[in-house]
């Protein structure tokens, strides 16, 4: 009797131990799903903060650019809302040789921007506060040279995601 009394008590011992292993490993698995869910939300504001970080460094390479400069003076496009003919642009390209490679230049740099911000490599935010009209204004101006590059140059894709981005801003005004 006293034995199986033991036995008794030796099952009992065991089972109330699988038991506690058991919850234990339960509680263990529940906080490490909770530690795997906060490093998730600190990795995603992180990533949101590096976003903006690269968004506005990306706009200071553009900050006091001659380039922009120059094709200001020239045809004054950030001031008005029309599109340059492209009889104008091509004559004063003739004039000034480097006014098309300057030109071409801003635009790549937008496309640049916009392909960036179209990828969720930069914050779409930085990008719209900071150079949203400058943008606009300038495909908007261009849009000619942009469509004859497209067109004459066999090119169709020239400055698209330049194109997506301000035409998906002019739907949000």
């Amino acid at each position: 009797m006293w034995y199986e009394t033991f036995l008794l008590f030796i099952e009992i011992t065991s089972t109330i131990l699988v038991f506690s292993g058991l919850l234990f490993a339960a509680y263990q698995i529940h906080q490490t799903r909770l530690s795997l869910d906060l490093s998730a939300a600190q990795h995603l504001e992180a990533n949101e903060w590096n976003r903006r970080i690269a968004a506005q460094q990306a706009l200071d390479q553009l900050k006091g650019s001659p380039v922009l400069s120059t094709l200001q003076t020239r045809f004054r496009y950030i001031d008005t809302k029309e599109v340059i003919p492209l009889e104008r642009l091509r004559k004063a390209f003739e004039e000034d040789a480097n006014l098309q490679p300057d030109l071409y230049g801003l635009l790549n740099s937008y496309e640049k921007l916009a392909r960036s911000v179209n990828l969720g490599i930069y914050d779409e935010e930085v990008i719209r506060v900071g150079r949203r009209g400058a943008m606009s204004k300038a495909f908007l101006a261009f849009k000619e040279v942009i469509e004859a590059r497209r067109v004459d140059y066999g090119a169709p894709n020239a400055w698209l995601e330049l194109e997506k981005l301000v035409t998906r801003w002019e739907a949000q005004s």
